[in-house]
């Protein structure tokens, strides 16, 4: 018995430590100063891998591209890439999706993501209108693209459409609801300067495929009724107005054929800039029928591309639906009413008259 104890002491001990086949616990291990941090991937089809680099003390940023048979495989020709330090792909913040390889399918990298230990699951995600090596070796070689990204996303966040996603948000929305929305970037890449990054709208992924993109005002109503807080700004005439508020859909009738919803939008608003005198109460109205018709072709929009952002089915199965039929979400009716308010501090006794948000003298 003390025998058998000794021999598993030994055998334990040679594991832990990673002796012989250097299969322990700290086989792994690379001191801090050998590892390449990366900061933005890039995913085209192919697969086609573009990662960016971050600098470190011995060593500069770069930018590196490779392609593999598969995803493994193409990490595994980023690797061969760099002579210098072991790539740390656990310090990713982004995951940029070009939109030939988001049109094709992204299944294989969801898995990826998924499986792989060094990924973190709150990488998030971009879609891009190019393919996401053209916009990450476009700048110059102090270009610094997650810096860029970063700043897109605040401006998309300070917007109502600011639907960033984390892969594991993105995972939750595909495996509930079918679908799910990723921040769409357009890429403009000026003669004379670095690549822009420019928030507009949002991606429709269903079922893992990009199945079509929604416009900046239909964002900005989705982003409210999933809770995205923002501000969206809306111009009637010669008025530009600031706008918040909330969006929720309300089960009307439990069909599994062709169920219908009341979807109600709660939101205030302030003159931000108004170059003639406006009246409160038309510019109420006026702004009401702008959300309310912004919502309808939202609504037709998802409709048409079956895929069900808004959370409509697990709507169903509270109301006690547990499987609508096929196709159900493109006959379903919908009521839309936006309840609207106008901030009201100056003195109505009088057509506002702006300029630059402020009152004439």
């Amino acid at each position: 018995m003390r025998r058998c104890g000794l021999l598993y002491t030994i055998i334990i001990s040679m594991l832990l430590s990673g002796c012989g086949a250097q299969r322990g616990i700290y086989a792994n291990f690379r001191p801090i100063e050998q590892l390449r941090p990366v900061e933005t991937l890039g995913y085209d089809a192919g697969p086609e891998l573009t990662a960016a680099v971050g600098k470190t003390e011995d060593t500069p940023a770069l930018t590196l591209t490779a392609r593999g048979r598969s995803i493994p495989d193409a990490v595994d020709a980023l690797q061969a890439r760099t002579d210098r330090g072991a790539l740390f792909f656990a310090h990713a913040r982004f995951v940029l999706l070009g939109q030939r390889a988001a049109t094709q399918g992204l299944g294989a990298l969801l898995d990826y993501l998924e499986r792989d230990i060094h990924m973190r699951l709150d990488t998030e995600l971009f879609l891009l209108d190019c393919e996401a090596q053209r916009a990450m070796t476009a700048g110059e070689a102090d270009f610094d693209l997650t810096a860029a990204v970063e700043a897109a996303k605040r401006e998309s966040e300070a917007q109502a459409c600011g639907l960033v996603l984390d892969f594991r948000e993105t995972a939750l929305a595909l495996s509930e609801c079918g679908a799910a929305p990723v921040m769409l970037l357009r890429c403009r890449f000026p003669e004379d300067g670095p690549p822009e990054l420019l928030p507009d709208g949002c991606g429709v992924l269903r079922r893992g495929v990009l199945a079509g993109t929604l416009e900046r005002p239909l964002a900005e109503i989705l982003g409210m009724c999933l809770g995205r807080a923002g501000t969206l700004t809306r111009t009637l005439g010669s008025a530009a107005l600031l706008c918040r508020g909330s969006g929720t859909v309300e089960l009307e009738r439990a069909e599994a054929r062709a169920p219908a919803f009341r979807l109600r939008l709660e939101v205030s608003a302030a003159v931000d800039e108004a170059r003639d005198p406006i009246v409160p109460e038309e510019l109420e109205a006026a702004l009401k029928a702008r959300l309310e018709a912004d919502a309808a072709l939202l609504v037709a929009r998802l409709g048409e591309m079956d895929a069900d952002l808004l959370g409509l089915r697990q709507t169903l199965r509270l109301g006690g639906v547990a499987e609508p039929e096929p196709g159900w979400l493109g006959r379903a009716d919908f009521a839309i009413e936006a309840e609207v308010t106008l901030d009201r501090s100056f003195d109505l006794a009088q057509p506002l008259e702006l300029d630059g948000g402020g009152r004439d003298a």
